[in-house]
């Protein structure tokens, strides 16, 4: 009985007495694997030759090829355009709409009227220059005739009166035909914009 209670003892001592630690025997050799690829300082990626990206590139030669298809396709109409003839190219203009070709019949006449108001400025201009001039120098002349003694004062403060109703006058039909300029261009400029706004450059009208 005695020996069976030691034997029982001297199990579980063994049992319960941790283990010693163990010692490595050797240690792991280090494996040398090389980089598959790095920076240079220039901001190169540089790829190590026999590195497994550069076993798994390939180099393929870029070439440049012609496109023979469309890259977008896009649809469209023909709002205006200028058949052949002899005629004058106003008269050769054909459009997409009554709109458009009533638009252009009104824009040559408003062209029309520009070069006519222009020209009237620059009538009414010259003629209020030259009477204001001619107004000016009798005044002169009756200014001296008067101081010599030959010409009463009447006619000196008439010719006056003539230069300053002449001035007056030119302003008058100088500003009217500057007004009438004024308007036919903005009546011009309006109907430029209905071309515009229908896809057509006035400027084409101008070198067919």
């Amino acid at each position: 009985m005695t020996l069976s209670s030691i034997a029982i003892i001297a199990v579980v001592v063994m049992l319960l007495w941790p283990p010693p630690e163990r010692q490595v025997s050797a240690k792991p050799a280090a494996q040398n694997t090389p980089e598959a690829c790095r920076l240079s300082a220039e901001g190169d990626i540089l790829i190590p030759k026999g590195s497994p990206l550069e076993e798994k590139l390939e180099v393929v030669e870029v070439r440049p090829e012609d496109v023979s298809y469309p890259v977008l396709r896009v649809t469209g109409s023909t709002v205006a355009r200028l058949v052949d003839g002899s005629k004058a190219p106003e008269d050769r203009w054909q459009f997409s709409s009554e709109e458009l070709s009533s638009t252009y019949a009104e824009w040559l006449k408003a062209q029309t009227e520009v070069d006519n108001a222009k020209k009237q400025l620059n009538q009414v201009q010259q003629l209020t220059e030259t009477t204001v001039v001619y107004k000016t120098a009798v005044v002169e002349r009756l200014k001296k005739l008067y101081a010599s003694g030959t010409e009463a004062r009447k006619e000196v403060v008439a010719a006056e009166a003539e230069l300053a109703q002449a001035k007056l006058q030119g302003q008058k039909d100088v500003y009217s035909a500057k007004s009438t300029l004024k308007l036919v261009e903005k009546n011009l400029d309006s109907l430029e914009r209905r071309f515009q706004q229908a896809g057509i450059d006035p400027a084409v009208f101008d070198n067919p």
